[in-house]
């Protein structure tokens, strides 16, 4: 069988950019963000800003970021896990790749505060929203949010005794 290896162009060939302005865009974004772990898709749309990485792609930037040295790709949760990403989805958080520089990935204390005040903030979203809800006597939306409470507050649930 023959080898396709010699037919394969590496994306920067291919789309005409340059691996150290990637890099470069990655690395100083994730130093400055935030939140330490950044979603796959915020990080492109940043790189594509720059019309160098214009054309860059998700399944490209994934490629180059998975094997860095300085990062690490965390992966959101595969089906049939306790709590894979469609609970999340439900609850309203994406939870798809995110990537985080090695100096900066938390202690699981830290991770846990992080997670608990990510959910604190968005049960109180949707206390807020109930309320005006409530107030506009809405009651399709008011059922659907108390349903998205009662699954948030089961997440919390299983979030703490995950961690």
């Amino acid at each position: 069988m023959e080898s396709n290896r010699e037919n394969i162009v590496p994306f920067p060939r291919r789309t005409g950019m340059n691996l150290e302005t990637i890099e470069e865009k990655c690395l100083n974004y994730l130093r400055q963000a935030p939140n330490p772990l950044v979603p796959i898709d915020t990080l492109l749309e940043f790189c594509r800003r720059d019309p160098e990485c214009g054309k860059l792609e998700r399944q490209e930037l994934l490629d180059f970021l998975r094997p860095h040295e300085l990062v690490k790709v965390v992966e959101g949760p595969e089906e049939g896990e306790e709590i894979g990403q469609d609970t999340f989805g439900e609850a309203g958080i994406n939870m798809g790749p995110r990537a985080i520089l090695n100096s900066r990935v938390p202690t699981k204390e830290q991770m846990a505060d992080i997670i608990a005040a990510q959910m604190k903030n968005m049960t109180e979203m949707l206390v807020e929203a109930l309320a005006l809800a409530r107030k506009a006597k809405d009651e399709a939306h008011i059922e659907e949010l108390e349903a998205a409470l009662r699954k948030s507050e089961a997440l919390r649930q299983k979030m703490n005794k995950l961690l």
